[in-house]
């Protein structure tokens, strides 16, 4: 069998999986799960801000990511983490979350952070 030909045919048998980061929350924080797995995390009453951020490889290209602002630093969450489809459910409850942001950092082709959510507490203890 040729190089070619076993390239086309043959199967892997063994398939390495890279872990995934992995997002969880519940009333009190949000945990990020790095591939590492160090953990950031965010307190719900400590969010300031919330924006995603699209890089420039296009819609088609890459990955958007969920910045979550606290007070000390917050987390950067992959859209494609495990649990983000959650997480997005989640942030859309904040009062005047804006998903218009969501759909332009989607269709974006340039690196650019769109401003979903800010904290009205936020803006006064700055």
């Amino acid at each position: 069998m040729s190089y070619l030909s076993c390239f086309l045919n043959c199967k892997s048998e063994v398939v390495v999986k890279e872990p995934k980061t992995s997002v969880t929350f519940d009333d009190l924080h949000v945990i990020h799960t790095l591939r590492d797995g160090t953990q950031k995390t965010v307190l719900w009453s400590d969010l300031k801000e919330v924006s995603v951020v699209a890089l420039d490889e296009g819609p088609l290209g890459g990955d958007v990511f969920f910045m979550l602002v606290d007070k000390s630093n917050g987390c950067l969450v992959p859209s494609k983490a495990e649990g983000a489809g959650e997480l997005l459910e989640r942030l859309q409850k904040l009062p005047h979350f804006k998903n218009e942001a969501i759909i332009r950092a989607m269709r974006s082709a340039s690196h650019a952070k769109f401003l979903c959510w800010l904290s009205e507490r936020g803006l006064s203890s700055q």
